[in-house]
Order: structure tokens, then sequence, then C-alpha cells
């Protein structure tokens, strides 16, 4: 895949050629978070009034859910395939459409085997946790997920469950 093409299929993206995703310092001043008071205030403020426990109907359905750097999660491109990614930082808030929602940097391995990284957020419906309650919805729906690896843990994790 060419760096034009993943550009494409996840916007916001940038590549940086790397063996492996462990070896991003989770402290890079690229994604560290300067904004987590207001983000924190953000939080308690609009995500109390809607309850965590509740589940999306569909993979794409906006879900408020707060992240923390270190979480893999579950990312939707602009390509509308599903990725496991790892979380870089605790979000922070950025105007969408005229409104303030929590964005989190992702990185993942690309199918080229180049590190990648993304923007991505719950309330957009494009991010969600790696839950087997996401997992099991996932699989319902067949959602299209990117990657051999990833094609394979979705489809194993939950089995001895």
């Amino acid at each position: 895949m060419s760096m034009s093409s993943l550009t494409m299929c996840f916007p916001f993206v940038c590549s940086i050629p790397c063996q492996d995703p462990s070896t991003v310092d989770l402290d890079d001043s690229e994604v560290a978070s300067t904004a987590s008071s207001i983000t924190s205030s953000y939080f308690s403020s609009n995500l109390s009034s809607e309850s965590i426990a509740s589940r999306p109907a569909a993979s794409e359905q906006p879900w408020p859910y707060r992240f923390y750097s270190g979480e893999r999660a579950w990312a939707r491109g602009g390509n509308g395939e599903w990725r496991l990614v790892l979380l870089l930082d605790d979000g922070s808030l950025e105007d969408h459409d005229g409104r303030d929602v929590p964005v989190y940097t992702a990185t993942w391995t690309g199918i080229d085997g180049f590190v990648a990284r993304g923007a991505f957020s719950p309330l957009l419906g494009n991010l969600k946790p790696d839950t087997e309650t996401v997992r099991h919805l996932l699989r319902e729906e067949k959602a299209p997920v990117q990657g051999d690896a990833d094609k394979l843990y979705l489809e194993t994790v939950d089995l001895g469950t």
C-alpha cells in the first residue's frame, strides 16, 4: 500500500518507518495531550448525562466512552474498515461542526509494515473500546476489518468465554 492510499483510507494519518508499534514513545510530544484538565472537565460535564454502561446498537453509532493512553481500541478508518489500535493519549478536545468532541490519537501497524497514526473520536462513531461487547457487535454485523492479524484476533479472542 502506498503512502497516498494509506492517507486516503485513514484521515489525519502520517506514517513513519518502524518495525514494531511498541517502539513508539507514548510520551511523544507530537501526541501528548496539552489539555488534560479541559478534557477532564468536558468528560465530567458531558458524559455524565449518558450511561457509560449503555451499549451501542451498531458499530458506527456514536458512543460516549472515555479512553486512556495505552488502551487498545477499535478504530474505523476513512475506508470504513475497523482496525485494532493503541491509543497514544488521554484525548483532547477538537471542534467538529461547531461542537467540541474528544479526539484520541492512535497508532497501528499497516499492512505495508509501517506504523501509522490517526485521530478518532467515540462521539463520531469511529472509535470503540476493545471489549467483548464491541467485538461481538463487529462480528454480528460482519463489519469489515483491515488486516489478517486483526481479523484473526476478532474471530478467536472470545472463544474461551
